[in-house]
């Protein structure tokens, strides 16, 4: 805006006076004569003197935004002139609007000049504004007078001065604002402005009331009518000032008429009824709740469809994780896996039993269960809530029985008794006996299935259904399938099975009850399922001496042969040893045989319980026990008796030669993978005793189709899992003497030698040591594009958007430094800044370049409805979901508030970093609610929908201190009931560490480490290593991590670390020998090893698992440059230095060494036994194409929360490192097919068949394309299945049963040559 200085000037030349010192300034001039004015001249600039102050090199900025304040950007809009302090007149305002004179300038008038008192304007000034609680907030009054009004303002009598809580202006058009940085509860109330001048005074009275946007307590839900059916849309909603609400249909007002009606029920409470529901009446339901400063939606949709019955549950396709929060694993059985889950909407408990699938035809078999689930009526059965499916999972949600099983319970009764089992025999004949009359066979009796919901006997509940049949009325049903000690001979021999089949396992049940012991337990399951089939029961007199002959009769009657002569349900109700259980003075029993069988029964379970994929073995199979086929074994001469053992180097070119669309083929074609806990396992297929020698029985003329056909035909297509199919494959092929690969017979992929697997390492050329940083912008930031660049010699520059050259110009500035600094300014940003940006630097030897993402930020979107775990007298623990946006910032804290019923305040309970916690000092027996707002860089979320109202406990419960899932004092550590500062341009200034220079490197120490340093609380031990907090009370208290490791793992270490300066290596600050260690003292970190760190939410989207993988590489780059390899890529070697935006950085380099050719070393055998490069199992040469193979390594993990070749101990883990053997089923059903094919190709096991690193970087899943990113953003995972592996993970690290040497191992495959 322009502000005449002055007019009438005759001359050429004017003095302009009063200038600011600290403000530019831009003139123009006009002429005027009779007939008007002129246009303007170009304008002149006068730039004011700055005193440019260097910043130390030493203290360099990243890739920042430095922010536009929110105070600054209103200025900027609204105003060009300041304030002074305590009180609002402008400094060099000569009108009161510039504008208005100018116009009537150019119309030839003079322009009004009448002085006037000051006024109000009623139009622009409201008695009553409304602010929000903890935001930035201002008061706007419209203003009029002349001359120009100083402004004041009061508050509670006293005069308000301008500082650090409160600003206020006056803008050229009149608008007066007094602008609050944060508003609090103590900043409510009556506001006084007094404008004067020489004309006399006017005085404004504004009340500020403290506002809450519109929350929904309880959002409409999806509603499924019939055909003219009337039903309706409720919800609850709260608001301060009351919230008006209204409703939409497809986003179109909806108009009452007779089939739509709106009612308030209540002060909260709004309800939308519909009659007469039709086609027309179907579709997407909106409710818009809105007041003075907010508008919230909730939708819905309505079904009208007259063929589904809207009591029926049926398998949801929908998001499971939209519903529910998924908690703490409850159990594991041979094919589910269940955990407690807390459903949104209602805020209530069950058990969901999670049932992951290879294919259609076993999804089928499962699928069974809901239909047996809704079909029960009975008090003891655990009822159905709700159903899910996906393509390779399913889903139920049951009622949530949180009492002890039968054998649980019965261990821990002192007075055990025949009258005590009599009795649960008979709750359980009962719960058959209404399974049975809805017209279902129960089919998998055994004690695990038999719970009890509280103290009280009568609460016994049967639970998995997952083998129940309905029983067909006009023929038989065979089924052959159950629980070996459990199951009928009928299921066995694969004949009809009926009722009498439940009662079988009565009797071997009663029988474990009196006795202790199953009647027909042997050592192996083929020999039980044999006795089962063939033995005529009798009673064992040693076991039966101290109970009644009426026990021995009952369980006699049960175990017969032929079902048909076994007695009905009724007739057990009846028998005579059942009316014992009224009678009280039975002897007790001797329970510590039942103890020792409910001690094997717990370790088989635990033996055969399903690891991720569940396959159904028919008792046909397990009688028959394991098949002779078992993949690549060694092979013993029978004439020499000589062994030969498996060449995995030859097996590995084979398997590496395998195209993108057989592997994917052979991977997800539904072969399945049969698990059987009485035999040992080699990941996921049967290891037996048998050979491969049968099939060099086949004519040489077989194929592999005809082999395929064979194997399937006598093996039984479950047997062959898809990593032991390629394996047949090629032995067929090896049994066809095919000869062993010579080099010229390598296919072309595979000739590269390990130096293809390199990008420029050992050789001069370019090298970002600091990459360019994704960032967030607002409109008028200034954006700094920073990277660090290095030769020799040194490098050229220059810098792209989306593909475009990049040349400087008024707003974009470049800059190289000579220590190689790149940075690319951006001044007064605009939207259409946003981008891809790419650096690419040249020197004679090479080019190399980097990119990165800048987005427009946003304030966070809402996060997931609050629900209370557990609560005490005074204590809740709340837990909620991240927003679905983060607004292209990470979430840098979250604010829990909460308020009692009837209260109209929201109070604020605590802040933090993680997505729970546990809110304190609660009243005792009283109702709450709960709500949660997210914050980043660029401001507040809106808050979630509120939590179900929740009571607390009476008085006299103990506080929260511990969880199942939670780490309740992990939780409170990151509460604070006082508001985290927001980050500002110094957080993004690089730390002095991590900026390369030639200063001298750290020295071993051997003066005492406490002598320089506080040592804090331990942070982890494990049985190799241990980590603590340090200050350094010389240097503020500045913040270190002590790593302290045995000596020669240390020294090695050192060695390594204190010549390594990159942003994505952990820093070594300083290093201390004592007699039997070394300590490091390296950088703080905010964060965890990565496996923690994401499991520690709720979910984690592939997108984060991608910018992990890319820094992680980014890591490896600037090592390989250094040739060093770092052999020990885990999870515990990668932890998040900073939580926002997840940066991590390289550390344990324990197992690190220099390599001393292109090629590499043979190095020993150590490291995390999952995690040892092929090429280390087998003595091989070791180098970079290591660290390669342990990248896809992580990403399988990371993408499956499953460790790829995880096996049963450890030999057999190493052998499925060899021979390459994973589940791809293993992995998350929805990853992206560009994240498959990254693991496809990284993890090979010959080293000379894996890209480079230059070719993992640039590889499509870690492109920055706006399709790339939204794909992976929209592939989002539940952390429940990594949170599991994390857990196991550091509990095998703290063992002391846990090694890291394998070096005397003798492993049954070949060594390399």
């Amino acid at each position: 805006m322009w502000t005449k200085v002055s007019e009438s000037v005759s001359g050429t030349s004017y003095k302009v006076t009063d200038l600011r010192s600290d403000q530019d300034y831009m003139f123009r001039v006009r002429a005027y004569n009779d007939s008007g004015l002129s246009e303007p001249t170009l304008p002149v600039t006068l730039t004011h003197e700055r005193t440019i102050v260097a910043e130390p090199r030493t203290m360099r900025r990243r890739s920042s935004v430095e922010r536009f304040s929110s105070k600054e950007r209103f200025a900027s809009q609204e105003r060009s002139v300041s304030m002074d302090r305590g009180s609002s007149v402008p400094r060099y305002l000569s009108r009161e609007s510039s504008r208005r004179d100018s116009e009537e300038i150019l119309a030839g008038k003079t322009p009004d000049t009448t002085l006037a008192v000051p006024e109000f304007v009623a139009a622009g000034s409201q008695s009553v504004q409304y602010a929000i609680d903890a935001q930035p907030v201002k008061i706007s009054l419209q203003l009029r007078g002349l001359p120009v009004p100083t402004v004041n303002w009061y508050f509670k009598g006293k005069k308000i001065v301008f500082g650090d809580r409160y600003d206020g202006y006056v803008t050229p058009s009149g608008l007066v604002v007094l602008h609050f940085y944060t508003l609090t509860w103590e900043d409510i109330g009556e506001y006084k402005c007094v404008a004067d001048n020489d004309q006399g005074q006017a005085t404004f009275v504004v009340n500020l009331h403290l506002s809450d946007p519109p929350t929904f307590l309880e959002p409409i839900k999806d509603l499924q009518l019939k055909s003219q059916g009337r039903g309706q849309f409720t919800c609850r909603v709260d608001g301060i000032p009351t919230p008006t609400v209204r409703f939409m249909k497809d986003w179109k007002p909806l108009v009452e008429s007779s089939r739509f009606k709106v009612t308030q029920i209540g002060p909260d409470q709004w309800s939308l009824n519909i009659e007469q529901a039709g086609p027309s009446t179907a579709g997407c339901y909106v409710c818009v709740a809105e007041n003075a400063v907010g508008k919230v939606f909730s939708s819905a949709r309505l079904s009208v469809d007259d063929d589904v019955p809207t009591d029926i549950i049926s398998y949801k396709k929908t998001n499971f994780g939209d519903d529910y929060y998924v908690l703490e694993e409850l159990g594991r059985g041979r094919y589910s896996t269940v955990r407690r889950v807390i459903e949104r909407l209602t805020g209530r408990e069950y058990a969901a039993k999670f049932t992951k699938v290879r294919d259609e035809a076993d999804k089928d078999f499962f699928r069974l269960e809901l239909d047996a689930l809704l079909r029960q009526k009975s008090s003891n059965v655990a009822s159905l809530h709700d159903a899910y499916e996906s393509p390779h999972q399913l889903i139920l949600v049951v009622e949530l029985v949180h009492g002890e099983d039968l054998l649980e319970r019965v261990t821990a009764d002192n007075n055990w008794s025949e009258a005590r089992a009599a009795h649960y025999v008979k709750l359980i004949l009962l719960a058959l006996k209404d399974i049975h009359n809805s017209g279902f066979l129960y089919l998998d009796l055994k004690p695990t299935d038999i719970r009890f919901s509280s103290s009280d006997d009568s609460s016994l509940k049967l639970i998995d259904f997952g083998f129940s049949r309905k029983l067909p009325v006009s023929k038989d049903l065979t089924f052959n399938y159950g629980t070996p000690e459990f199951c009928s001979p009928e299921s066995i021999s694969n004949e009809p099975v009926t009722a009498a089949s439940d009662l079988w396992a009565v009797g071997v049940l009663t029988h474990v009850l009196l006795t202790g012991v199953s009647p027909f337990y042997s050592e192996t399951t083929p020999e039980i399922l044999a006795q089962i089939q063939d033995y005529q029961w009798s009673p064992d007199e040693s076991l039966f001496s101290n109970l009644t002959s009426s026990a021995k009769d009952f369980i006699s009657n049960l175990l017969i042969r032929e079902s048909q002569n076994r007695p009905t349900l009724e007739t057990c109700l009846a028998h005579d040893w059942l009316q014992v259980s009224e009678t009280t003075d039975q002897p007790n029993l001797d329970i510590s045989r039942l103890k020792a069988f409910h001690e094997r029964t717990k370790a088989q379970q635990a033996i055969s319980a399903v690891k991720t994929v569940a396959s159904p073995v028919s008792l046909k199979n397990l009688l028959e026990g394991p098949t002779s086929i078992r993949g690549l074994q060694p092979i013993t001469d029978p004439q020499t008796g000589q062994v030969t053992l498996p060449n995995t180097e030859e097996y590995g070119q084979f398997l590496d030669e395998e195209s993108w669309y057989d592997w994917q083929t052979r991977h997800q074609q539904g072969i399945k993978t049969e698990v059987l806990s009485t035999q040992p396992q080699v990941k996921g297929y049967k290891k037996v005793s048998g050979s491969v020698e049968n099939l060099a029985e086949e004519s040489e003329e077989e194929d592999k189709e005809r082999l395929s056909r064979r194997l399937v035909s006598e093996f039984g297509k479950e047997d062959i899992p898809p990593a032991l199919e390629k394996e047949l494959e090629w032995m067929e092929d090896a049994r066809k003497q095919r000869k062993p690969f010579e080099a010229d017979e390598l296919s072309l992929a595979s000739k590269r030698s390990s130096v293809a697997s390199v990008s420029t390492e050992g050789f001069p050329g370019p090298l970002f040591v600091e990459k360019l940083h994704d960032l967030a912008f607002s409109e008028a930031d200034t954006i700094i594009l920073r990277c660090v660049i290095t030769g020799p010699p040194a490098p050229t520059v220059v810098w792209y958007k989306n593909e475009v050259l990049l040349t400087e110009g008024n707003r974009l500035k470049m800059n190289l430094e000579e220590d190689g600094e790149a940075t690319l300014t951006i001044k007064s940003a605009k939207s259409y800044d946003a981008g891809i940006y790419k650096c690419v630097g040249r020197n004679k030897f090479g080019r190399v370049s980097n990119r990165m993402r800048l987005q427009l930020g946003d304030v966070p979107g809402r996060p997931g409805q609050p629900a209370v775990d557990h609560v005490s007298s005074t204590d809740a623990l709340i837990l909620w979901e991240a927003p679905r946006s983060d607004g292209n910032s990470g979430i840098l804290f979250y604010k829990l508030d909460y308020k009692t019923s009837g209260q109209d305040r929201w109070l604020t309970g605590i802040y933090t970093t993680s997505e729970a916690a546990v809110l304190t000092s609660l009243k005792p027996n009283t109702f709450y609610r709960f709500r949660v707002s997210a914050t980043n860089r660029f401001g507040t979320s809106q808050y979630s929908w509120a939590s179900v109202e929740t009571s607390t406990k009476t008085e006299g419960f103990e506080p929260i201190l511990s969880d199942n899932f939670f780490d309740v004092a992990k939780l409170k550590s990151v509460q604070t009931s006082t508001r985290p500062t927001l980050p500002t341009d110094i957080d993004d200034l690089v730390p002095e560490g991590e900026v390369p220079k030639s200063e001298s490197e750290p020295q071993l120490q051997s003066s005492l480490l406490e002598s320089v340093y506080n040592i804090g609380a331990l942070l982890y031990k494990g049985k190799f290593s241990e980590e603590k907090y340090l200050t350094l009370p010389s240097d503020k208290d500045k913040k270190f991590v002590l790593r302290t490791v045995p000596l020669a793992a240390g020294l090695r270490e050192y060695e390594i670390l204190k010549t390594l300066r990159h942003e994505h290596v952990v820093y070594l600050s300083d290093a201390f020998r004592t007699v039997d260690y070394i300590h490091l003292v390296l950088h703080y970190r905010e964060g965890e090893h990565i496996a923690r760190h994401l499991s520690q939410g709720r979910k984690y989207t592939e997108n984060t698992v991608a910018s992990v993988i890319r820094q992680v590489l980014y890591g490896l780059e600037f090592l390989q440059r250094c040739n060093i390899v770092h052999l020990n890529l885990q999870p515990a070697s990668i932890f998040v230095s900073k939580l926002e935006g997840c940066e991590i950085k390289l550390t344990d380099f324990s197992l690190a060494k220099k390599v001393s050719g292109t090629d590499g070393d043979i190095v020993p055998r150590l490291g995390f036994a999952d995690f040892i490069p092929p090429e280390v199992v087998v003595r091989d040469l070791a180098g970079f194409p290591a660290d390669i193979w342990g990248v896809g390594t992580l990403t399988f993990l990371l993408l499956s929360g499953v460790s790829p070749f995880h096996g049963d101990n450890y030999e057999s883990t190493l052998v499925n490192i060899a021979l390459n053997r994973y589940e791809v089923i293993d992995l998350y059903e929805n990853i992206t097919a560009q994240a498959l094919k990254f693991i496809f190709k990284v993890i090979k096991r010959l080293p000379r068949n894996r890209p480079s690193l230059q070719d993992c970087l640039n590889h499509k899943w870690l492109q920055l394309t706006d399709q790339a990113i939204k794909e992976r953003q929209d592939a989002i995972f539940l952390s429940n299945t990594l949170a599991t592996f994390a857990d196991g993970y550091d509990k095998v690290r703290q063992s002391e049963n846990f090694r890291q040497s394998f070096e005397d191992d003798k492993l049954p495959i070949q060594m390399s040559n």
